[in-house]
């Protein structure tokens, strides 16, 4: 069973102990994140505008993922996973925390920037595979209108299933 949970620290240290181990074995990728050297940095980062989630597995941590307000209703998209991650199941629960972004907590844009190196390839792909714009090169977007957009192709398609039948 897939589930996605809103977390905070202390009430879920072992979710925040096992994102910052992944981190830890993996420097090439997250050498630059908040908190990477240092435990504390990590689960109370200096800026207070991020929002952390648990995304699980048969009640298994598969990944990490965050928020961190950058501009008015504009937020920077983070994801801590394992070495190798479960990505079917990371995606599915990734579109339900996007739904969840735009329709709940009402922002109206996402963004993910790498730097132009190899070693970022993973992310960037897992940003093409969830259908993130690429704006500007490794500069990944999705924004309110892509939401609906979507949204909209995707009732249409259902309601033309219906007439169907």
């Amino acid at each position: 069973m897939l589930t996605l949970k809103r977390i905070r620290y202390p009430e879920d240290r072992a979710d925040y102990e096992a994102a910052w181990d992944w981190m830890r074995k993996q420097p090439e990728l997250y050498g630059e994140d908040v908190g990477f050297d240092d435990f504390d940095d990590f689960i109370l980062p200096d800026s207070l505008s991020r929002i952390e989630f648990a995304l699980k597995q048969d009640g298994h941590l598969i990944a990490f993922a965050y928020f961190v307000l950058r501009a008015r209703k504009v937020c920077e998209f983070g994801l801590v996973t394992p070495l190798r991650p479960r990505v079917r199941s990371i995606l599915v629960l990734l579109r339900r925390l996007q739904r969840d972004y735009f329709e709940n907590l009402g922002f109206i844009a996402l963004y993910a920037q790498y730097p132009d190196d190899s070693k970022y390839d993973r992310p960037r792909r897992l940003c093409r595979m969830f259908g993130w714009h690429e704006r500007k090169p490794n500069y990944f977007e999705y924004t309110i209108l892509d939401f609906l957009r979507e949204h909209w192709n995707q009732e249409e398609a259902h309601n033309q299933s219906a007439c169907a039948v």
